[in-house]
C-alpha cells in the first residue's frame, strides 16, 4: 500500500495527502499500515498498525507526532501490538491493542509522558473474566463502550465504572475481575 491518508473534496478529481505518503516506515513523517482515523479539534488521529503507534497529524502538518505507543510493538504498557481502532471517551484515548487482546487508555491532557492504563483484557486471548479475543473496534456513546470481539464473534458492552474498576485493579487481582458486563450477539 501506500501508508497514506488522502483526503478528498466533493467533486475532486484528485486527492490531498494529509497525512503520510513518504514510504512505509516508523519516522514522523511516515505511516505503516494506518487502520483507523478519528477527528479531533480538527487533528487527525491515526493507528499506525505496523508502527505499533497512534499518531496525531495536525492540518498542514509533514509530520506527525506519537501519542501513543511508539516504542517498538510488544506487550508492555507503553507499547501497542497492532493497534486497530480508536475511539474517544470524554478527554481519553482509548486504542483497541488487537494482538494482545485488550483496550489500552491515554489521557489527551497529558502529552507525550500520559499515563496508560489497561482498562479492559490483556490477560490472553479466552472467555474468561480480564481477557479478550481481537477487539477490531470500539465505539463510546456516552454511557457505553462498545468493542468488537471478533474471536469470539460478539460485540462487548462496558460502563466507565467497569473500566475504571478493571484499570485500578492491581495486576495479580485483574483476573477476578468482571470486565465484560453485557455480550450482545448475532
Amino acid at each position: 500500500g501506500n501508508h497514506r491518508i488522502m483526503c478528498w473534496t466533493s467533486l475532486a478529481r484528485e486527492g490531498e495527502v494529509v497525512a503520510g505518503g513518504n514510504g512505509f516506515g516508523q519516522r514522523a513523517d511516515q505511516l505503516g499500515c494506518p487502520s483507523s482515523i478519528r477527528i479531533r479539534d480538527s487533528a487527525l488521529y491515526i493507528s499506525d498498525e505496523s508502527g505499533g503507534r497512534v499518531q496525531r497529524w495536525i492540518p498542514s502538518a509533514k509530520e506527525g507526532s506519537t501519542v501513543a505507543g511508539g516504542h517498538g510493538n510488544g506487550a508492555g504498557p507503553l507499547q501497542l501490538y497492532h493497534p486497530l481502532s480508536l475511539e474517544f471517551m470524554d478527554n481519553l484515548l482509548l486504542v483497541c491493542d488487537a494482538t494482545n487482546h485488550r483496550l489500552q487508555q491515554w489521557s489527551l491532557d497529558s502529552g507525550e509522558n500520559s499515563p496508560v492504563r489497561k482498562v479492559c483484557g490483556g490477560l490472553g486471548i479466552g472467555p474468561e473474566e480480564g481477557q479478550l479475543g481481537h477487539c477490531m473496534d470500539c465505539f463510546w456513546d456516552g454511557t457505553h463502550l462498545y468493542v468488537s470481539d471478533w474471536y469470539h464473534a460478539c460485540v462487548r458492552r462496558y460502563t466507565r465504572e467497569i473500566l475504571d474498576s478493571h484499570a485500578d485493579e492491581a495486576e495479580k487481582h485483574q483476573e477476578a475481575t468482571q470486565c465484560d458486563g453485557f455480550r450482545c450477539t448475532g
